[in-house]
């Protein structure tokens, strides 16, 4: 059984290799069965790829993730963050987010993504 540290620390390395090795392998880090809840809908690993691969037009960088705190318990990990780009519009993109990450038997199993839509929206409209 996975305990909370180690709960905290698989959350911690899916940023660390959003922030090194960009969104489209930390996405591929997660399991197939992996569902990642955003803006109303629920999607599979294999859905959120294919989102994040239709994304690359859009920066003309990396996006990044710092993470602002972090707590656990049980099979959940809550995480504040704040994500920097910038677009190919010459816009720069800065949100904040809270996700709720659950695993089980040291796996992440599902995300839920809560993200400030007025700054996306104001970004990317």
């Amino acid at each position: 059984m996975t305990g909370v540290a180690d709960n905290k620390r698989i959350v911690t390395s899916f940023f660390d290799t959003l922030n090194k090795q960009g969104f489209p392998d930390a996405i591929g880090s997660l399991p197939i069965e992996c569902t990642w809840w955003s803006a109303g809908k629920a999607r599979t690993q294999p859905e959120m790829a294919e989102m994040v691969a239709q994304l690359k037009d859009v920066f003309a960088g990396p996006l990044t993730m710092e993470i602002l705190n972090i707590t656990a318990e049980e099979d959940r990990v809550a995480v504040e963050a704040q994500s920097s780009a910038d677009l190919t519009n010459g816009r720069h993109y800065r949100n904040s987010y809270v996700f709720l990450f659950f695993l089980e038997n040291g796996k992440v199993t599902r995300i839920r993504e809560h993200a400030d839509t007025f700054r996306a929206a104001k970004a990317f409209g």
